[in-house]
């Protein structure tokens, strides 16, 4: 049986360091007839790579993307921009290579009659070099966009066929010979995205090919039953996922990638063909139910239409900060109400859906006071010989609802306008207003915190002080003056970004393009540190204060993977014990990793232990612990429900000052490293695998037993626990590279280590070494281009110890021998 490959997946290259992309590139070129300068910009970024690190100044998450075409890592500094594209460009076989943060270039700003108002460095995002084009790719928020282009209009177009310009980017880049795009994230097409990367493991070189029979008999099925679910053929027909997602793959059976999600397990239908899945979606779509109205007021009403970029869209929710609408294909996706609003001003929108003050007011609109009021003007009505209105008023009240057909109508009808009496405009001049906000903005929001009482006495000040063409005008009252504070309090200013940060509303978006948790098992897992809260001893009864306790915490299924207590401050060694500690219980390493910006997850050795595996980094922004909340949960949960039922936890010490001798927690110490140990990992390893979550709905054990099952076991991502993985997870001392000396050794850490291969060597040469973590006596040392692992010379006395075992004896007897002395 033969199937017709899908270029879009099937042409990925397998990872290797000496992938000869530079001649493809030269031969592109060479093809789309670059002129010097071009082709100068091109040899610039493969020889020196970005002109710029990645930045995260504005809450954006980045990204180390391993690229198996380009063969390395490349940085990316948006998780819906710039990494979509990147996995376009990856997948695309007419892509020949990709560059992130090219080198600038200088842009003229143009007015409209084509006069230079200014010029500024620009920095694209990406440079693709096609097999006969260069593309420069510029991905955008789409409200920032809108803003732009509001903000200069000359510059960022948006044309009538739907696609946004940078006229300055594009004149500079094409005297270049290159092209300029300029891409909004919502017209990204997300459901191609995801597939592709759902994909990705079946598309690596060390993935087996699919048994031919096994292949002819899922075709057969589905070409008999037409169209059939994919829990059908799992469950019922008794086929594997991977063989049907491999199948797919090969266009063996159908499955339209850009508007079906592969990860969608409980929804996906395979079809026989792309006539069957076109005609069977054009019934679904059909059958499709309209949107049903939501009560209130809202600036998009839902069930209207709205059409942009030559695409008619119909409201299905509006959030507070994005709008959920679906096309005429039936296809859910997400356009930013701020951005709607500014092309709305702009005039590039078209649309029904928007509400004015003069629209039919609802009852949601209303008040129950409101309500209660107009259903006595209702009773009335009814029986007016027992309400408290006159003749004249309810026969005024009979006029309001003789046209209203429902009784909610004429409910509406008899609202009254109490809520618009009174005059709510400013009574004081408009310079004691402008007197009022510098006030604020000068004398209240500032670093030092001052008091509303400060403010105000300099705004009094001001208010009485005169100038020759001014008089004095009347200050406010002061309670007034506080509630002028209340209301344009900047915290960011007053307290910094980080408390802003967490007194700031936690906005919910409807937007799920792509998934941060996750669709499966060891696709996002999160790792961080925290101080345990147990307070712990040594065997013989000595303080050792409290360790620190590292987890890596799957996402998708909300349990933990890996754990690594100890007493060593968090570093890259940690990092790397516990991605060891991740494969040894898991067989396989994950997909991609979460991390934060601290300096332990931005080691060399972390990075190339990454890009091996084709784990995918992401940094999040920081001073947001928000998007780590899966893993910091985890953390409150441990300390809720096992340190806080232990003996010498230190939950109390938060306060030291209010912390008596009789119940301080240090005093109380009665557990060893390795006892808490074991409570942890029975904790998250036994306990917390087998309870029902209230999220999931089931145990995670049995969730991740069902994804397994819809997703793929994809066995041939496992990874083994050898000594090519010891090696891997091993750091470097604090020198990468130590000078070897054929006679004694090496010399690392305050000990000499041999190797019987090191006499063979001609004269002190350097060589790579890396230290085992749990084994103080063995370093492993790169010589002849092969690993060798030398031991310690005084290995006797070090015997099983580690390094921090080992230097805490030393010290100890230092001490004695001083004591002794």
């Amino acid at each position: 049986m033969k199937h017709k490959s899908n270029s879009w997946l099937t042409n990925m290259q397998p990872w290797h360091p000496k992938l000869p992309c530079v001649e493809a590139i030269n031969t592109a070129m060479f093809d789309c007839r670059l002129n010097g300068e071009g082709r100068a910009n091109v040899n610039s970024a493969i020889a020196n790579g970005p002109s710029r690190r990645v930045q995260s100044h504005r809450g954006n998450v980045t990204i180390r993307f391993t690229s198996t075409k380009m063969a390395t890592q490349v940085m990316l500094e948006s998780r819906r921009g710039e990494l979509p594209l990147a996995v376009l460009a990856e997948a695309n076989p007419d892509v020949v290579a990709f560059f992130a943060q090219p080198d600038p270039i200088e842009l003229e700003i143009k007015d409209a009659s084509g006069k230079v108002l200014t010029r500024l460095s620009y920095t694209p995002d990406l440079m693709v070099v096609f097999k006969n084009a260069v593309e420069i790719w510029e991905a955008r928020d789409l409200a920032k966009l809108a803003a732009d282009h509001l903000k200069n209009p000359m510059r960022f177009v948006l044309t009538e066929d739907g696609q946004w310009h940078d006229r300055a980017a594009e004149e500079a880049y094409k005297k270049l010979g290159f092209q300029h795009r300029l891409i909004d994230n919502s017209s990204i097409p997300s459901v191609l995205v995801r597939n592709i990367r759902f994909l990705e493991d079946y598309t690596r070189s060390d993935s087996p090919p699919l048994d031919p029979k096994v292949g002819e008999a899922i075709a057969a099925y589905v070409q008999a039953q037409r169209f059939v679910t994919l829990h059908h053929l799992i469950r019922l027909a008794g086929f594997k996922a991977d063989d049907v997602y491999k199948l797919v793959l090969l266009n063996g059976v159908y499955v339209d990638m850009k508007t079906q999600l592969l990860d969608n397990s409980s929804d996906l239908t395979i079809y026989s063909d792309a006539t069957t899945c076109a005609a069977h979606q054009r019934v679904a779509t059909a059958q499709l139910e309209k949107p049903l109205p939501v009560p209130g007021r809202a600036w998009i009403r839902t069930g209207g239409q709205l059409k942009y970029q030559g695409v008619t869209y119909t409201v299905i929710l509006v959030g507070e900060r994005d709008v959920l609408v679906r096309n005429s294909d039936g296809i859910d996706s997400t356009l930013q109400l701020e951005a709607l609003r500014a092309l709305n001003d702009a005039g590039h929108i078209v649309t029904d859906a928007l509400t004015q003050k003069s629209d039919i007011r609802q009852l949601a609109d209303f008040s129950p006071e409101e309500i209660e009021r107009a259903m006595a003007r209702m009773d009335a009505i009814a029986n007016p010989g027992a309400s408290k209105y006159s003749i004249r008023q309810i026969n005024k009240f009979r006029r309001c609802i003789a046209h209203c057909v429902t009784q909610i109508d004429a409910l509406i009808a008899l609202m009254d306008r109490q809520r618009d009496r009174g005059n709510f405009k400013p009574r004081h001049p408009s310079r004691s207003q402008d007197l009022l906000r510098q006030a604020i903005d000068e004398h209240y929001n500032k670093p030092e915190r001052p008091t509303r009482m400060d403010a105000w006495k300099e705004y009094v000040k001001a208010c009485r002080t005169t100038l020759p063409d001014q008089s004095a005008v009347t200050p406010i009252s002061y309670s007034r003056f506080c509630k002028s504070c209340n209301e344009h309090e900047d915290v960011k200013k007053r307290e910094g970004k980080k408390q802003a940060y967490q007194k700031r509303a936690i906005v919910q978006s409807l937007d799920n393009a792509y998934p941060v948790h996750g669709l499966r098992p060891h696709e996002v897992v999160h790792i961080d540190h925290t101080v345990a809260t147990m307070a712990t001893i040594s065997p013989n009864g000595a303080d050792l204060g409290k360790p620190y306790l590292s987890i890596a915490f799957d996402a998708c299924i909300a349990s933990c993977r890996a754990m690594v207590l100890s007493y060593n401050p968090p570093s890259s060694a940690t990092v790397l014990l516990l991605l060891r500690d991740y494969v040894r219980r898991n067989g396989r390493a994950p997909s991609g990793l979460v991390l934060d910006h601290g300096k332990e997850f931005k080691s060399a050795e972390l990075a190339f232990f990454c890009a091996l595996h084709g784990i995918e980094i992401r940094y999040r922004p920081p001073g947001m612990p928000r998007g780590g909340s899966p893993v910091e949960r985890a953390f409150g949960s441990l300390e809720t429900e096992v340190f806080a039922a232990l003996e010498g936890n230190t939950r109390q010490m938060r306060d030291p000052r209010l912390v008596t001798a009789e119940v301080n927690p240090f005093a109380r110490a009665t557990w060893t490293l390795t006892a808490l140990y074991y409570a942890i990992e029975k904790y998250f390893f036994q306990d917390k695998p087998n309870e029902v979550s209230p999220a999931l709905g089931m145990t995670p054990k049995e969730y991740e037993k069902k994804l397994l099952e819809e997703t793929g076991q994809r066995a041939h991502m496992l990874v083994r626990y050898d000594e090519n993985l010891m090696l891997l997870t091993c750091p470097h001392p604090t020198r990468r590279h130590h000078v070897v000396d054929p006679k004694r050794g090496v010399w690392v850490n305050g000990m000499w280590y041999m190797h019987p291969d090191f006499k063979k060597l001609l004269g002190k040469t350097k060589a790579e070494v890396r230290v085992e973590p749990w084994l103080h006596r063995v370093v492993y040392v790169q010589i002849n281009q092969r690993w060798v692992a030398a031991t310690a010379s005084n290995a006797r006395w070090v015997g099983n110890k580690t390094k921090e075992e080992v230097e805490i004896a030393l010290r100890e007897e230092r001490r004695q021998a001083g004591a002794d002395a």
